[in-house]
């Protein structure tokens, strides 16, 4: 996907027509973590595949960190461009960093969410799903979403267990 995205002119054009989402699919989302999570605050949230931060921006609102994460440069540099726009309290607690779905530069276990917002297709399905194992935290949820494609969301049990929680059409939420 980087290749595609190698020119800063293809970065600015995609962040001015990318579709964004609603705030209905973030309270979606975070039902699925621990009860009553849409009132507290979650330390850590990563938006993979995260382009010019559409997806990520709005995880600020409910965790105490975000980070955003692409394999392109242009697109991470569009990110960090639009970071300017928002207010200090954001710009302290969202970074976007470039690198690889597949080899997160996070702990293990730190992780209460992992999105995916239209860029699954780019990734290594296998070696994506063993990374978001290792950076999820018990009871973390991965969320993928599209407006093309059906969205999924998984929920690590306490024991360990992956469980599917919901599958829907991202525009009906």
């Amino acid at each position: 996907m980087a290749q595609f995205y190698r020119s800063s002119a293809t970065s600015k054009y995609y962040a001015l027509t990318r579709p964004t989402y609603t705030d209905d699919l973030y309270r979606t989302i975070m039902k699925f973590l621990e009860p009553g999570s849409i009132k507290q605050q979650h330390h850590l949230a990563v938006d993979v595949g995260c382009g010019t931060g559409q997806s990520t921006l709005p995880l600020a609102k409910y965790f105490d960190r975000v980070i955003g994460i692409d394999s392109s440069e242009t697109q991470i540099e569009a990110a960090n461009l639009d970071l300017i726009n928002t207010t200090k309290d954001i710009q302290e607690r969202l970074r976007f960093l470039v690198g690889q779905s597949e080899s997160m530069p996070l702990d293990n276990a730190s992780c209460d969410l992992v999105t995916v917002g239209s860029a699954l297709q780019w990734f290594d399905i296998p070696k994506f799903f063993a990374e978001v194992d290792r950076i999820l935290k018990p009871s973390g949820v991965l969320a993928t979403y599209s407006s093309s494609f059906e969205g999924i969301v998984l929920k690590r049990e306490a024991s360990g267990e992956i469980s599917r929680c919901s599958q829907s059409k991202t525009r009906t939420l």
